[in-house]
C-alpha cells in the first residue's frame, strides 16, 4: 500500500518527466492556457499535473504520452526510454528516401512538426497534406 510520502513522491517524479517533456516540445509549463489546449483539459488540471499536486487519469495517459511524444511507461514511472522512436533524433539529420526505419533520424525541429502536425483537426491535416503536395510539385 502506497503511504501519502510515496503518493507524493510518485506526482513529484511525474511532474518531472511531465516537464522535461513538455520543455523538450517547445511548450512552458508554466501556459496554463496552452497546456490545457494541448491535452483537451482545463489548464488547472494541467497545471496540477506540472507542480506535481495531481495525476492525470490512466484513461487520460495514453492520450498524454502519445501527445508529448514519450512513452507512458516512461512518463508514469521513468521507465526508459523516453521516446518510443526507432529513430534517433539529430541535429543535423539528412534526408534520404533509400534509408530504412531502423536507419531513419529526424532533427530536433522535425520532432516538434510532428508533435505540431498531431495536435491539428482533421481538417488542418487535410490542408497541410494539399499543400504539401503543391510543394512537391513544384
Amino acid at each position: 500500500m502506497n503511504t501519502p510520502i510515496q503518493k507524493d513522491k510518485t506526482r513529484q517524479l511525474f511532474a518531472e518527466r511531465f516537464r522535461q517533456a513538455l520543455v523538450d516540445l517547445g511548450y512552458s509549463p508554466n501556459n496554463q492556457k496552452a497546456m490545457g489546449n494541448l491535452f483537451g483539459v482545463s489548464g488547472q488540471a494541467a497545471r496540477k499535473w506540472a507542480e506535481g499536486s495531481a495525476l492525470p487519469t490512466s484513461a487520460r495517459l495514453p492520450h498524454i504520452a502519445e501527445v508529448l511524444g514519450v512513452r507512458r511507461a516512461w512518463l508514469v514511472d521513468g521507465e526508459g526510454p523516453m521516446h518510443p522512436t526507432t529513430f534517433k533524433v539529430s541535429e543535423n539529420a539528412p534526408y534520404s528516401k533509400n534509408r530504412t526505419d531502423a536507419e531513419m533520424s529526424a532533427s530536433v525541429e522535425e520532432i516538434k512538426l510532428i508533435h505540431e502536425y498531431r495536435a491539428l483537426t482533421a481538417k488542418q491535416r487535410e490542408a497541410i497534406r494539399y499543400f504539401m503536395e503543391l510543394l512537391r510539385e513544384g
